[in-house]
């Protein structure tokens, strides 16, 4: 099914997101010889860029988008509103978060890295 094709893809780059947003930090701390601050602050800014054109484009997460117009296609009335992370964590580990707590965590991988590449600058 594409839309369980498409939710393997968005997991996947959720967990390289975050792998990314502490090693990044972590490397610009350590050695900031190999990620001098001011190259973890571009790349922040310019992934930020992506986030925010692409969510405005799509009115949401493109990849929930995607997900759910393709969950509606296979089976009607299968798509979901709210946030993929809340859903998922819900299903696959019965753990149900606080509304939006999801958003501020992802929020924080994008702050972590930046306010990083600053104090490294």
């Amino acid at each position: 099914m594409i839309s369980t094709r498409i939710l393997i893809f968005h997991t996947t780059l959720l967990i390289g997101f975050i792998t990314a947003s502490v090693a990044s930090s972590v490397i610009t701390m350590v050695f900031p010889e190999l990620l001098p601050g001011k190259y973890l602050l571009f790349g922040v800014i310019l992934l930020t860029g992506l986030i925010l054109g692409s969510w405005s484009l799509f009115r949401g997460c493109p990849f929930t988008v995607w997900e759910n117009k393709y969950r509606e296609r296979e089976r009607p009335g299968s798509a979901y509103r709210g946030p993929c992370i809340d859903r998922y964590i819900k299903e696959w580990f019965n753990v149900r978060l606080p509304a939006r707590l999801s958003t501020f965590i992802l929020l924080g991988f994008l702050i972590f890295p930046a306010i990083t590449g600053l104090l490294n600058w």
